[in-house]
């Protein structure tokens, strides 16, 4: 067996290694001519016992004794040349260091940054939502105004379609729903009520037994007869005209003498009760649930859907990158158009390790350095979807450019730094809203325009 190294000029602890290269602990008990052995410091604190099946004194021979003693004097010389080879190490790169100090100002360097061990730096793509224009209709492409790499603004009008029937069924459409929000906005009522009504009565007049009745046609008769005899007497007239006026009187006084009993009209007011009709309005909320009325209103809204199809308008704003037609073409509907890319909801999605994250969350605030022109810009955080088994954080973060000009554009590349603080609520709704309108597409933004036209029609009929 044999000591253990040790890096002291005397032990009296020893670790033995048998023959089968068991490793023991033990301690020198009995003295030789070697001065007694001091504790090495670094092991005074092991607990050092002798096995039990080396439980006999330990002793050591003084050649055993010197042979370590010269073993360990050669480490300790080796460990005194390591020591001296670091202090000359330090001494160059202090120098160096020093160097670079004074030269500051008359050398120009790219020192690389340096960032600490534990933050790793977290770098994301700006993106912009892409978004392929199909056409929803058959027709041919009259008008064109765009071409690949066109900027493009929301609500522009790109491609007109040609399909006449579309506009003779809108115009239609439109005429029956008028007319049936008309007819269903009155309705007729019976109503009752007293009124003075003049009531006329017939009387018969028997005359009395011997008296006569001069009735008007005898009294102009006789008036007519003594005006003729008056100039036939004086010879105006000749005896024939004289004859003919006595004829009538005689006639008239016939008809009298013949003519059945008189009849006297007599009228009076009595107050009688009085039905009627008349037209009512019906409440707004009762004629729009007409079945009538629901009817023509979907009519309506599929008329103006298909009209407004053959206007292909751009749903947000941002790029044309890819063109599939051209003026004059014939499409069908499902046909790939244009492809445009959104800028005006950019953003980048990246991957935060909780530590770094935080207590953020959305709503919060994060600075985004370009790539660009390294300047430092804002964004929000608008999502984020934890991922424990990872550690990690999968967050979407808008970029916040409204009303500034930036070079932060699709494809470009940021830093993202988590800040504590928090956006105003009116940038986030803001942001919420830009994200839905860059969502829309054809279809819905056409729908959203017809249901704005049903409501313009019935306020001007229900009023």
């Amino acid at each position: 067996m044999e000591p253990a190294k040790n890096k002291k000029s005397s032990i009296n602890r020893v670790e033995i290694i048998a023959e089968d290269r068991t490793k023991y602990f033990g301690e020198i008990s009995s003295q030789t001519e070697q001065k007694y052995i001091e504790p090495e410091a670094e092991k005074a604190d092991l607990n050092i016992n002798v096995p039990k099946n080396l439980n006999s004194p330990l002793t050591m021979g003084k050649k055993d004794i010197d042979d370590y003693q010269r073993r360990n004097h050669q480490e300790y010389k080796g460990d005194i040349r390591k020591l001296l080879f670091a202090a000359l190490f330090f001494l160059i790169i202090g120098a160096a260091g020093g160097g670079i100090y004074y030269f500051r100002d008359k050398i120009s360097i790219n020192m690389p940054k340096f960032t600490k061990a534990e933050t790793k730096e977290i770098k994301g793509t700006i993106l912009g939502d892409e978004r392929t224009v199909t056409s929803q209709i058959n027709g041919r492409i009259t008008e064109m105004n765009l071409g690949k790499g066109t900027p493009v603004k929301q609500g522009e009008l790109l491609i007109t379609l040609e399909n006449p029937e579309y506009k003779t069924e809108l115009d239609k459409a439109e005429k029956e729903l008028r007319r049936t929000l008309a007819r269903n906005a009155y309705t007729e009522v019976t109503t009752e009520e007293v009124k003075a009504v003049p009531v006329t009565t017939k009387k018969t007049v028997v005359p009395a037994s011997g008296k006569k009745i001069y009735s008007k046609e005898i009294l102009a008769a006789e008036e007519k007869f003594k005006s003729d005899r008056e100039a036939y007497n004086a010879g105006l007239i000749s005896k024939v005209e004289y004859e003919q006026s006595l004829a009538e009187i005689n006639r008239a006084r016939e008809r009298e003498k013949n003519a059945p009993p008189a009849v006297v009209t007599e009228t009076k007011v009595v107050n009688t009760k009085v039905t009627g009709k008349k037209s009512v309005p019906v409440e707004k909320e009762k004629v729009l649930a007409s079945a009538e009325v629901l009817t023509a209103i979907k009519k309506y809204k599929e008329a103006y859907i298909n009209y407004e199809s053959t206007k292909i308008f751009a749903v947000n704003s941002g790029v044309t990158t890819e063109l599939y037609v051209t003026q004059g073409q014939d499409v069908v509907s499902g046909q790939e158009l244009f492809k445009t890319v959104n800028s005006s909801y950019l953003h980048t999605d990246v991957m935060i390790p909780d530590k770094e994250l935080g207590k953020a969350g959305s709503g919060s605030i994060v600075k985004l350095t370009s790539s660009v022109d390294n300047k430092e810009y804002e964004g929000v955080i608008v999502s984020t979807k934890p991922i424990p088994e990872k550690g990690m954080n999968s967050v979407r973060i808008a970029v916040n450019n409204k009303g500034k000009n930036t070079l932060i554009s699709v494809g470009s590349y940021v830093n993202v730094k988590v800040t504590k603080k928090k956006a105003s609520q009116d940038l986030i709704d803001s942001l919420k809203n830009i994200q839905q309108e860059s969502k829309k597409d054809v279809l819905t933004a056409a729908k959203e325009e017809a249901d704005k036209k049903v409501q313009e029609i019935i306020g001007e009929i229900l009023k």
